[in-house]
């Protein structure tokens, strides 16, 4: 591949053989020194234009991230107690613990590096198997999330608006068939899947349509009590 910059650095250099150090300098603000990489670069790949595509500029010796041993000490044992704590968290226990005071997203550039030395734990999750007295790996199903393209008949889609009312957070449920048009709303103080699955229910409830298929997003309180609700009784889910 020829790149533009090759290409521009090639009308360059004709324009250098024909017109000089001055006019080039003057026009193109290139100095010699560079007109004389240019063309040895050109020279050492056979004359093909591919020879003045631009470089990595990237320094061939990067520096390496120090971490105190103090701090990855902390680090390690942390993580090795609980394998999911924040970078967040971790920040605030180095500063009460009087080891260090950094930003959160220091902690996390030391989080990666330590992950690419593979000295963290790794966090896939175990079991206990009683009978053996051994731990293995737990095998994590993940069911495929359903979409509605190309679906067709009644919809129901649902969703939740956030308001302040009066300086406290009030979370809205909504939920509006696509056919009919029929919109319900219901305020909850709680953002938590079993105000989700009680919405629903209601919704069935006052509806004048029966409720075969609902789409929302991958919001946490249309999860679990959620989807159980819709499953038992045969709703299908998707998910936009």
């Amino acid at each position: 591949m020829i790149s533009d910059k090759a290409l521009k650095r090639t009308r360059i250099l004709a324009f250098w053989e024909k017109y000089g150090d001055e006019a080039v300098k003057e026009t193109f603000k290139v100095s010699r020194p560079t007109l004389y990489r240019w063309q040895a670069e050109l020279k050492k790949n056979g004359g093909k234009l591919e020879g003045l595509n631009p470089k990595s500029t990237a320094p061939h010796r990067r520096r390496k991230r120090l971490i105190p041993d103090a701090v990855r000490d902390l680090i390690l044992r942390e993580r090795a107690f609980d394998p999911k704590i924040s970078k967040e968290k971790l920040a605030v226990l180095l500063k009460e613990g009087g080891v260090a005071t950094l930003s959160a997203s220091t902690v996390g550039r030391m989080l990666a590096t330590l992950k690419k030395e593979g000295a963290l734990p790794d966090p896939r999750p175990l079991s206990f198997h009683a009978r053996t007295g051994r731990h293995h790996e737990r095998t994590v199903v993940r069911r495929k999330k359903l979409r509605s393209k190309g679906h067709t008949g009644s919809l129901v889609k649902a969703g939740t608006v956030v308001h302040f009312i009066d300086g406290t957070k009030r979370y809205i449920l909504t939920a509006i068939d696509t056919e009919s048009k029929f919109a319900f709303a219901y305020a909850v103080t709680t953002h938590s899947s079993k105000a989700a699955a009680e919405f629903m229910q209601t919704f069935k409830r006052v509806a004048p349509l029966q409720l075969t298929h609902v789409q929302t997003d991958n919001g946490s309180e249309f999860a679990d009590h959620f989807e159980a609700t819709l499953s038992k009784d045969g709703i299908v889910h998707f998910h936009t």
